[in-house]
């Protein structure tokens, strides 16, 4: 009997968490392919207000900060109930030359690796290519301002 308590109690404990599903966001240097180790990386879920695809802050958004692992990859655990967008977000002397925002849905379906967007540098994307079902591939160029070649995405 205890043991069944015990048993139920867990299942009841986890439940929450039984549907929870990750999102990764891999980081990479733009210039040199190289996994980009030890980055902050800061996700905003949100939900656009009538689907306009217009981003804003909302006090329901959620924001996660995780730091990149060796192969520069920052794993989110996205909470229920699901949001429908995630922003994606670097700071710091890095220049983000991917895409900020992407639909929570595309991701966990196909993934997402967009063409280098800085000025002057490689495409790369294409060693990256076909995205991992949930992985985000972002591309970051080291900012300075001797560095003329860096070019803010638009």
């Amino acid at each position: 009997m205890r043991l069944l308590t015990l048993v139920l109690f867990g299942c009841c404990w986890l439940a929450p968490y039984s549907f929870c599903q990750d999102i990764r966001v891999r980081a990479i240097d733009a210039k040199t392919g190289e996994a980009i180790k030890g980055k902050t990386i800061r996700v905003q879920l949100t939900n656009p207000p009538d689907n306009s695809g217009r981003l804003g802050f909302s006090r329901r958004d959620v924001f996660l900060d995780e730091k990149t692992d060796s192969t520069g990859t920052a794993v989110f655990h996205l909470p229920n109930p699901p949001f429908a967008t995630v922003v994606v977000g670097t700071g710091g002397h890095w220049v983000q030359c991917s895409p900020i925002n992407y639909k929570v849905e595309d991701v966990l379906r196909s993934g997402s690796v967009v063409e280098n967007q800085c000025l002057k540098l490689p495409n790369i994307a294409q060693r990256f290519l076909p995205a991992k079902p949930g992985e985000i591939v972002i591309f970051l160029k080291h900012w300075s301002l001797l560095n003329p070649e860096v070019q803010w995405p638009m």
